[in-house]
This record gives structure tokens, C-alpha cells and sequence, in this order.
């Protein structure tokens, strides 16, 4: 029907710009003048990703990512649909909380 082609495009629109924001996010992270190793960087991503509200969606782009399959053994968490959906359920209860982030984990970073 013409509502579920609406709701389609609808889903694209909402992939296509959670996935605009990832790359934005994961670019400025990457660029900031500041050294920190990898397991940081991740740290910092998911810090702003629930500030912002935005890790609920960053989690199905993850999980459907070829290299996920490539990259984690079967049992992994992201390549779990029923896990993935339990935690993005999760992360969406956040969505209702206003988190502050200390200045001193985010500087340098620009988003």
C-alpha cells in the first residue's frame, strides 16, 4: 500500500542519516587533536552516541555490516539478532535521560 511504501522510505531516510551522523561522529573522533588508543576511541563513540541519542541507531548499522561476519565469531553479540534488538531496546530507555559528558572526555572532539 501507499502508507507501507511511505513507511519504507521513511526507514531509508532514518538508515541513510544514522549513518551520515556515524561517519561524522567516527571522523571527528579519528581527527581530534588528542591521543588516544583504540579501545578509547570506541569508549568515547558510545559515550557521545548515548549523550546524543543517537547509539540506538548506530547499532543496527553495526550489526548489518558485512564485516561483522568477517570480524566476530558466530556467538557474538552483534551477529545475534535477538541480542541486538534486546540492546537497542535497551539504549532507547536512555533516550529519556539528559547525560552530561565531563568536558575533559570530549575535548577536541567536534560534533
Amino acid at each position: 500500500t501507499t502508507d507501507q511504501m511511505g513507511d519504507g522510505e521513511e526507514d531509508v531516510l532514518l538508515q541513510r542519516t544514522s549513518c551520515k551522523t556515524f561517519c561524522h561522529y567516527v571522523n571527528s573522533i579519528v581527527t581530534a587533536p588528542r591521543s588516544i588508543g583504540k579501545d578509547g576511541k570506541l569508549q568515547l563513540m558510545v559515550c557521545l552516541g548515548v549523550r546524543d541519542h543517537l547509539l540506538s541507531q548506530w547499532i543496527p548499522l553495526l550489526a548489518e555490516c558485512p564485516a561483522i561476519t568477517r570480524m566476530y565469531e558466530e556467538n557474538a553479540l552483534l551477529r545475534d539478532h535477538m541480542t541486538v534488538n534486546s540492546l537497542i531496546r535497551i539504549l532507547q530507555t536512555l533516550e529519556d535521560f539528559n547525560i552530561v559528558l565531563e568536558g575533559s572526555l570530549i575535548k577536541g572532539v567536534d560534533v
